[in-house]
């Protein structure tokens, strides 16, 4: 039998507020400390096209709000992170006190970087599973790839597109072409 002799505390989101205030994304899954360095270019331009197509869409459509990174979602008090965007619907608006999503958005969305494709992929993919987030897509300038999972039946299945067009289930209207996407990151 083994016995641990030494147990490493689980951090806890109020633990986060004593680190310094140095610009890296910090998170928390199951109280484990996850450091991000700053996004690439690629990264952060996927991300402001995606802001810019989805928040036009959810303005007009008024069904809710997007928010990007840096924006904390705690999903307890051992998890807490910063997606690269989420999306929550008008009527859910109130569980965004502060800086602070409480509870699981509608709509997660990760921009991945080669150094955390697999964090992204596996393990927030785990977090986004277990709280339910009704979609949570991960996009890959990279490689021109995206996936996008929907929560049925208390898991995440994988969405393929109609005619390569990505079209969410939860966000009226958004449809997401990967080749208008990333093509322009060519240049």
């Amino acid at each position: 039998m083994v016995v641990a002799t030494h147990v490493v505390p689980r951090l806890t989101a109020a633990d986060l507020d004593g680190f310094p205030d140095d610009g890296k994304r910090r998170e928390l899954i199951g109280g484990v400390l996850y450091v991000a360095a700053a996004p690439s270019r690629f990264h952060q331009e996927v991300q402001i096209r995606l802001i810019v197509q989805i928040g036009s869409l959810v303005k007009a459509n008024g069904s809710g709000k997007i928010f990007a990174a840096p924006a904390d979602v705690r999903f307890s008090e051992h998890d807490l992170v910063q997606p690269d965007i989420i999306f929550i619907r008008r009527e859910r608006l109130g569980m965004y006190r502060g800086n602070t999503v409480h509870g699981a958005p509608d709509v997660v969305m990760e921009i991945v970087s080669p150094s955390n494709r697999g964090y992204d992929m596996r393990t927030k993919a785990r977090l986004n599973e277990a709280n339910a987030v009704p979609e949570y897509w991960v996009f890959d300038p990279e490689r021109r790839v995206i996936t996008q999972l929907v929560f049925v039946d208390g898991r995440h299945v994988s969405v393929e597109p109609t005619s390569g067009i990505y079209r969410s289930t939860v966000i009226p209207g958004l449809e997401i072409d990967p080749i208008i996407l990333f093509a322009p990151l060519d240049e």
